[in-house]
C-alpha cells in the first residue's frame, strides 16, 4: 500500500526486537544501548528469497525467545516487565500485519 508501512517492515521490526531480547537473555547486559530501531523499518520491498530469509530469521528468534521464557525460573521485576512488554509489542505488530492484509483483501491464513 503506497505510503504505508509494509508487512516486511513489521516482520523485520519484530525480528529485531526479539533478537535484542535473546541477546539480553544470553547474557548481554544492555543490547538496547546502541539499538537502531529506525533500521528495522526500512524494508519497503523484498524479493521472494529475502522474504523467506526474513521469515526464517523471525521464526528462529521467536522460537529462541519462547524457549527462554519457557525455561526461565527466576524473574526479577525488570525481566518480567521486559518479557510481558515484548509479548504485547509482538501482538501489536501481528495485529497490524493482519490489518494490512485485510486492507489488501488478502487472507492471513
Amino acid at each position: 500500500m503506497p505510503g504505508k508501512t509494509t508487512i516486511a517492515a513489521h516482520v523485520d521490526h519484530v525480528h529485531y526486537g526479539l533478537a535484542l531480547m535473546n541477546r539480553w537473555a544470553a547474557g548481554e547486559s544492555n543490547p538496547w544501548a546502541n539499538a537502531d530501531w529506525n533500521a528495522s523499518w526500512q524494508r519497503t520491498v523484498v524479493t521472494a528469497q529475502q522474504w523467506q530469509a526474513l521469515r526464517d530469521k523471525l521464526r528462529h528468534e521467536a522460537e529462541t525467545w519462547r524457549k527462554v521464557v519457557g525455561t526461565r525460573t527466576e524473574w526479577d521485576d525488570m525481566a518480567a516487565a521486559g518479557a510481558l512488554s515484548s509479548a504485547a509489542h509482538t501482538a501489536y505488530h501481528l495485529g497490524a500485519i493482519r490489518q494490512i492484509l485485510a486492507a489488501l483483501g488478502t487472507s492471513s491464513g
